[in-house]
């Protein structure tokens, strides 16, 4: 009976836990989150582009959230600087042309080499990268809680001016939104005195990670990380119409497997109670609870977005 997959039932003389909550269902579910990813992973190589995630990220947000979190900590806003702007804007591009995620290019071009040929002479600078996520509030949120140095550079109060660039384009065939945001001061620039803020030793830090660059000169092999570089394929005629968002599916579906495992529990349990047969409970329930755990994990870890 189909009531016997969501209900516990009696079975020569005993009462067995609902098929949903059997160790063939358990391992079904298994099974159908690797068969998922594999099926997501296949789709992005032979149709490039229908995978992806919208977003409502401005350059302006970008830069407003900046200076309201320097300012939160007692620095000076940042003044935009139009060459910045083009150099973040060519700096995009070029990771869309070249299919990569690094501040370092296949091509062996620098962050710096983008600042410098937009024209600006720099005495300072310093680069945050960020990819696929759906806000810019998101997206500043994990720059403010990395510990890899984007924190630094957004609380740093050597820059005096910020340039932003937010681009759409497919990269490693799945549709994405960078988001590249620039720091520097110019070569000329009249020094401005510090301002005292909760956060004024770590702004002024020198040493931040060389995986989020901040120079204070050009250097001709900066320390930056490098990505893996894939075969550049062009978006098909189908991804105009169809974008599947890959986080939104999977966290939907450990949502679901969550709430499908901890109902069939408690109706098993309010069963078991009602029979008398708690004591099993320990056996009856160990795999689901199991499976429940490492669903609230892959969940807790899932993460819209990254930076680097």
């Amino acid at each position: 009976m189909i009531l016997h997959f969501f209900l516990p039932h009696k079975h020569k003389r005993k009462y067995k836990k609902a098929h949903l909550l059997s160790q063939k269902a358990i391992i079904i579910y298994l099974l159908s989150f690797v068969a998922l990813q594999l099926f997501f992973s296949s789709l992005r190589r032979l149709v490039p582009g229908v995978l992806g995630t919208t977003s409502a990220i401005t350059k302006q947000d970008i830069i407003s959230l900046t200076n309201a979190e320097r300012q939160k900590n007692g620095f000076l806003g940042l003044k935009e600087n139009t060459e910045l702007d083009h150099a973040a804007e060519a700096k995009a591009k070029n990771m869309f042309e070249e299919n990569y995620w690094a501040h370092l290019s296949p091509s062996g071009k620098s962050p710096w080499v983008w600042i410098q040929q937009a024209g600006y002479k720099y005495r300072y600078a310093g680069e945050n990268l960020a990819r696929s996520f759906n806000t810019s509030q998101n997206a500043m949120d994990a720059w403010m809680a990395s510990t890899m140095g984007h924190r630094e550079n957004i609380l740093n109060n050597k820059y005096q001016e910020i340039g932003v660039a937010v681009e759409d384009g497919v990269l490693n065939g799945e549709k994405t939104t960078l988001i590249v945001q620039l720091f520097g001061t110019q070569a000329n620039a009249i020094a401005i005195k510090p301002q005292i803020g909760n956060m004024a030793a770590s702004s002024t830090n020198t040493n931040l990670s060389t995986e989020v660059p901040s120079k204070d000169v050009p250097v001709a092999n900066p320390r930056v990380n490098s990505a893996t570089v894939e075969v550049v394929q062009p978006p098909t005629f189908l991804s105009k119409f169809i974008t599947i968002n890959t986080y939104a599916v999977m966290r939907l579906f450990t949502i679901g497997l969550i709430v499908l495992l901890s109902a069939l529990g408690l109706i098993d349990l309010y069963v078991s109670w009602c029979k008398g047969s708690l004591s099993q409970l320990h056996t009856r329930h160990a795999t689901h609870i199991g499976v429940i755990s490492l669903s609230f994990i892959i969940l807790f870890i899932m993460r819209a977005g990254s930076v680097i």
